[in-house]
């Protein structure tokens, strides 16, 4: 019997994977790309400049790793066409208007963990969540330290749970977010890898490195191929 696309997201989650330095080029270009297109945005006023491009890309790279997952696995045309189409928008970010995957019918929005060791909640901001009500069935978070060599996917994260979750302004900005203890996330969300997530930030790719790939055109003809909304923008 064929596999179905959630099938294969199963397969990879709650499992140690290894990130090519490729994929955080990807995510460095995306992520700059959807901070430009952002520029005109007050919604997260609250942030830094560097906060914010880190936030972007971290988030980038969390979407272009699903993709890359999907995609050497032999995921449905469907999907992947789902996936290039809504990855970026000149107009703003991410061409999403509400969850960012939907696999066999399971809406999915996507989360990024960065296994920063001075982080003790996975914070998922409440208005945001507020604003899926009745769009979203379930979250998946991907954990990896920036340039990070490995990379955790999570199990789903059920919505209706997150409500639940405790409250905190943990940026003393008047913007609360639902959390839950990083400890506690990652025995509940990715028992395999309880303990080992906070390790990953030891073991990251040269920052230099990286940033030498962005002069590439070939990584950036690469990357425009797949997210056809991309060109002109990186």
């Amino acid at each position: 019997m064929e596999s179905t696309d959630l099938d294969l997201l199963t397969i990879v989650q709650d499992r140690k994977l290894t990130v090519r330095p490729r994929l955080w080029a990807y995510a460095c270009m995306l992520g700059d790309a959807r901070v430009r297109s952002n520029s005109r945005s007050t919604v997260n006023g609250c942030f830094s400049s560097s906060t914010r491009s880190h936030i972007d890309m971290m988030g980038a790279f969390a979407e272009i790793f699903l993709y890359h997952c999907f995609l050497t696995m032999g995921a449905s045309k469907d999907l992947l066409s789902r996936f290039r189409h809504h990855v970026f928008s000149p107009d703003g970010g991410s061409a999403a208007s509400d969850v960012d995957l939907e696999v066999d019918d399971v809406r999915i929005d996507v989360k990024s963990f960065d296994c920063s060791p001075r982080k003790k909640f996975f914070a998922i901001n409440k208005r945001k969540h507020e604003s899926l009500r009745g769009k979203c069935h379930n979250y998946l978070c991907v954990m990896a330290a920036p340039y990070g060599e490995h990379a955790v996917i999570s199990n789903l994260i059920w919505y209706p749970l997150v409500s639940t979750w405790l409250e905190r302004d943990l940026n003393k900005s008047g913007r609360t977010a639902l959390v839950m203890p990083i400890g506690k996330f990652c025995e509940t969300y990715a028992p395999n890898q309880f303990g080992k997530v906070s390790a990953m930030s030891k073991k990251r790719y040269e920052e230099l490195r990286i940033h030498q790939m962005l002069e590439s055109d070939v990584l950036r003809n690469q990357l425009v191929g797949h997210f056809k909304g991309l060109e002109g923008w990186i």
